[in-house]
């Protein structure tokens, strides 16, 4: 919130996107922590919180194969995209949501 403009902004700086997080609970120091995949990644395009585009990119695992395939989801398309896409600073500055889903142990 801007309380100078009087609402929301967008903000617009680049995050890094981790195809993997460990997050481990400091207060536990015997806790092993537990392992997330990067799942999706939601992406606006637009300057305000009011207006713009939405699209997505999401993590497909082949059933039985090696491998993780990405699909860039954008209205009424959808094709496979390689892992470079999450450098593309593009992706990182538009970033707005990224969904990670925990890893069985």
């Amino acid at each position: 919130h801007d309380w100078a403009q009087g609402g929301g902004v967008k903000i617009s700086t680049p995050v890094w996107i981790d195809v993997a997080l460990k997050i481990v609970r400091p207060c536990m120091p015997k806790d092993p922590g537990a392992l997330y995949d990067l799942l999706a990644i939601v992406c606006h395009v637009g300057t305000s919180l009011h207006g713009g585009h939405y699209y997505s990119y999401v993590r497909r695992s082949p059933e039985g194969k090696d491998g993780i395939v990405w699909y860039m989801l954008n209205d009424e398309e959808a094709f496979c995209v390689g892992p470079e896409f999450m450098s593309d600073p593009a992706v990182q500055e538009r970033a707005y949501l990224l969904a990670y889903q925990r890893r069985d142990s």
